[in-house]
């Protein structure tokens, strides 16, 4: 319903954003659009897990010991391209080698980082890259990390949403703030083992 999203999409022939997807997509729009094969919740989610590029329900996805939640600092227009662009890449086979270089298989934080990659007439967010076992590639560490650098700067450009943090000897997930996820990246082992005491 945004303003400046229904111009961009109805300059372009459609009656809106949700119009352009469900015609450019038509296979992965009706994908999206079904309940979610496993609980029959809404998918409302698009990630890159084993299973691929796929749609997700919020139940199906935030079925993990930790979940954080980061808004892009980008107008709903900038967003909505960002959404395109993870349409696109729905039904990709899930990257195993973690190549970044590659189209044809796509990793999870690879799709976050192509998804909102800045690009003509594309702000994006600028995400980085770093050499890993030979390989440039963006953990999800380094997200975290970027966050928390530039939590409160004018350059941030991500915004805390949610933190859900496990405790896994407890087997309890608690609600935690954005300090603590601040401090994440730091976590030995990172998020997969508790933090210091």
């Amino acid at each position: 319903t945004d303003p400046s999203v229904r111009e961009f999409y109805s300059k372009r022939g459609f009656k809106g954003f949700v119009d352009y997807l469900e015609k450019t997509y038509p296979e992965k729009f009706e994908q999206y659009s079904i309940p979610n094969h496993k609980d029959q919740n809404p998918n409302v989610i698009m990630e890159a897990i084993s299973d691929g590029v796929v749609f997700s329900s919020l139940n199906e996805a935030c079925c993990a010991d930790f979940i954080a939640a980061l808004r892009p600092k980008l107008s709903k227009l900038e967003i909505s391209k960002a959404i395109d662009c993870g349409f696109f890449y729905i039904g990709r086979e899930y990257d195993f080698d973690f190549d970044f270089t590659s189209e044809q298989e796509i990793v999870c934080t690879e799709f976050v980082a192509k998804s909102y990659a800045p690009g003509p007439r594309k702000s994006g967010v600028h995400f980085p890259l770093k050499d890993y076992m030979g390989k440039k590639i963006l953990r999800a560490d380094l997200i975290v990390e970027k966050f928390a650098k530039e939590a409160g700067t004018r350059n941030a450009e991500l915004s805390f949403v949610y933190f859900l943090k496990g405790d896994e000897k407890a087997k309890k997930a608690l609600v935690s703030d954005e300090s603590t996820f601040k401090e994440s990246f730091r976590w030995n082992g990172g998020l997969s083992i508790s933090p210091p005491k």
